[in-house]
């Protein structure tokens, strides 16, 4: 049975001591100190702040795609922003894994595949589960569904925080792969063994 790979992040270390596994390729990005009561013994997180000048703040988990992948992590808005996650996938379909929060003083909206009003506030932790594999996309907050797509293309990529607008914190980071195969006698295909002496056709 393969070895199912997973990867871990607390952030519960000074700053000197780098964001490794996440890899900043733009944007402010730091791990910050909290005294809030809540997060004893929990206090350290990673908070991403969006460019002065509008550029997108972003950190990459190092290390080779995953073609199938659940990413599980703690989010809080700081301030009215808008972050979240991008599954930087190599299919065609790259751009409709991008799940970013757009949270204001009294209403959220998760912006995938139109506008879906979700249940987030502001200085609020919310518990926010992914699960991308073969051509399914599958999203919830804090235990509840919030999106299901079954129409993606297949492909292997990279998750990424991302801050879009104004500053969020992350934490409580678990990546895991989800192992899977599929046939679709097109781009997806299994290793069949064929007995000695059959004859199968597509």
């Amino acid at each position: 049975v393969p070895e199912v790979r997973r990867v871990g992040d607390d952030f519960n270390r000074s700053p000197g001591h780098g964001l490794s596994p996440c890899e900043v390729r733009s944007g402010s990005w730091e791990i910050a100190f909290s005294l809030d009561p809540n997060r004893i013994p929990d206090q350290y997180s990673l908070i991403g702040r969006a460019g002065a000048t509008g550029q997108t703040a972003v950190a990459v988990l190092q290390g080779s795609p995953w073609s199938g992948v659940r990413v599980s992590f703690s989010f809080q808005p700081l301030e009215p922003c808008e972050a979240g996650i991008v599954e930087q996938w190599s299919g065609a379909d790259a751009r409709a894994s991008g799940l970013v929060f757009c949270v204001d003083s009294n209403a959220a909206v998760l912006q995938a595949d139109g506008r879906r009003a979700v249940e987030m506030r502001l200085n609020q932790w919310h518990r926010v589960v992914v699960e991308r594999w073969g051509w399914v996309l599958r999203v919830s907050v804090d235990d509840t569904p919030v999106l299901t797509r079954l129409d993606l293309a297949p492909g292997a990529g990279v998750p990424a925080f991302c801050v879009q607008r104004g500053r969020a914190a992350f934490d409580d980071v678990l990546v895991e792969e989800i192992p899977w195969q599929a046939d679709d006698g097109r781009a997806v295909t299994m290793p069949w063994v064929v007995s000695p002496r059959a004859r199968w056709f597509r």
